[in-house]
């Protein structure tokens, strides 16, 4: 049974054992309210009417003798009130009232009032009797007074209760039926939502109507969806990436491996002559290291995403690293005619010595094989807990279309350009990766014909959170 189903007619059932124990219990209550009070009144008035019999009896009676004729006499001066039936027995013997009357208290005991409810000819009385004695003669006083308002009362309540109690439930029906749609609609929203999600329709959402629980399950459940559609996307990239850098690998390893293996073949059926033999040695041998130069940057990044999470974090002085830098490229500078200026200034940053400087030099490597007159590397610590190093060139530029690829896997702007240098393509994704690993980024801007600047920004104090 759904949901709907079982709160609805679990509020049903409720309402009507409440509404029928209520009415039960409010008849009962007024019937012997009302029984209670007319038992009162009638013993307050029997005991006025013994009173009242008594006091005639002794007056007809003050100079005759009590017999029947007497004492009906008296009785009738007694008999006031049509609503009271009073019978009076001298002994046994009926002196005044119904002559065939029957009762459990006419043995009553003297000085007590008794009482009793009965029904005599389907009507309902209450019936009280007493007992006392004058000149040795006893009397029995019994009144008789008919309750059947209080009946007829408690009817006209029975039926009243009837009509609330229909009326209650219908109202009662239609409110859980309302009550209970507007409980489960939202459940009924997210089993729908679900189902969608289980059938690929990821971006399916749920308005938010309440702020109580079921609200903040729907906002959990949209969250949730978020959560799965962004995982399904970062999979989905994933794959792709994977599947362009296994073609880009393959793209990439089949032009030198064709090269090797076709002036390897040339070579090996004795073909050349001497001069093309010294030629298709150097072709095999550039192939080669261009393979050798691909493997070691594929190396590099494999080991790098293995061991992440044990980089060697530490607190590196920017003259530390400037002085290294500089004493590094002082005779390549020389040799290649390029001004290459490092000024990282005073400060500290958190970082791995030596991926921080692969960083560097690679940049700079990029830098001289762009045509470049000059390379600037500067260093500045920024006000929002950041030290930033910056790599300006002024060589030939990247297009703008293609500043955005330049990090991808064997991505490469001038690809016989690179290729002439024994370049992969991999350089710059093997630095966004370091830098990304210390919680930092790298942000390429470049203008064709004018230069390349590669900001590199990294935390200048420990955070763990950041560099994993």
């Amino acid at each position: 049974m759904k949901i709907f189903a079982r709160l609805y007619f679990g509020i049903v059932i409720i309402l009507v054992a409440v509404m029928l124990i209520s009415s039960l219990i409010l008849i009962r209550t007024s019937l012997n309210k009302n029984i209670d009070s007319a038992i009162e009144n009638s013993v307050k008035r029997h005991e006025i009417i013994q009173s009242l019999l008594r006091s005639n009896i002794i007056i007809v009676t003050r100079d005759k003798l009590a017999d029947k004729e007497n004492i009906c006499m008296a009785s009738q001066r007694t008999q006031t009130s049509e609503d009271t039936e009073l019978t009076v027995l001298i002994g046994d013997t009926v002196a005044y009232g119904d002559p065939s009357f029957e009762s459990d208290l006419k043995d009553v005991e003297e000085g007590i009032v008794r009482y009793e409810i009965k029904t005599i000819k389907h009507d309902p009385y209450i019936e009280c009797a007493s007992a006392f004695s004058m000149r040795n003669v006893r009397y029995t006083c019994v009144t008789r007074t008919n309750i059947n308002n209080i009946i007829e009362s408690n009817n006209s309540l029975r039926h009243t209760c009837r009509i609330v109690y229909v009326v209650s439930i219908v109202a009662g029906t239609v409110f859980a039926f309302v009550f209970s749609l507007y409980i489960t609609r939202p459940i009924m929203r997210l089993s729908e939502a679900t189902e969608a999600i289980s059938k690929g329709d990821y971006s399916h959402r749920i308005d938010v109507v309440t702020n109580d629980e079921m609200g903040q399950l729907t906002q959990a459940y949209n969250s949730m969806s978020d959560t799965i559609r962004e995982k399904m996307i970062a999979l989905e990239n994933s794959v792709t990436s994977k599947e362009d850098f296994i073609a880009a690998f393959a793209h990439e390893t089949k032009t030198p491996i064709t090269g090797i293996i076709g002036y390897a073949d040339l070579l090996y059926q004795g073909k050349l002559h001497d001069n093309e033999i010294n030629d298709a040695a150097g072709v095999i041998l550039s192939e080669a290291e261009r393979l050798q130069s691909l493997s070691s940057k594929l190396l590099e990044l494999t080991d790098l995403d293995r061991s992440s999470s044990a980089i060697m974090i530490e607190q590196i002085s920017s003259s530390d690293i400037e002085h290294d830098l500089a004493n590094l490229y002082r005779i390549e500078s020389e040799r290649r005619g390029i001004d290459i200026s490092i000024q990282l200034g005073e400060g500290y940053f958190w970082a791995d010595y030596a991926l921080i400087r692969l960083v560097i030099t690679n940049l700079i490597d990029n830098a001289m094989k762009a045509e470049t007159k000059q390379v600037t590397v500067t260093g500045n610590l920024m006000t929002d807990d950041h030290f930033m190093i910056t790599v300006e060139d002024n060589g030939i530029g990247i297009p703008a279309d293609k500043v955005s690829r330049v990090k991808e896997a064997f991505y490469m702007v001038d690809k016989s350009r690179s290729r002439a240098e024994n370049g992969v393509g991999l350089g710059l994704t093997l630095c966004d990766r370091i830098i990304r690993l210390h919680g930092g980024t790298m942000d390429i801007v470049s203008k064709e014909g004018e230069g390349t600047r590669i900001e590199l920004k990294l935390p200048n104090k420990l955070d763990k959170e950041s560099t994993r």
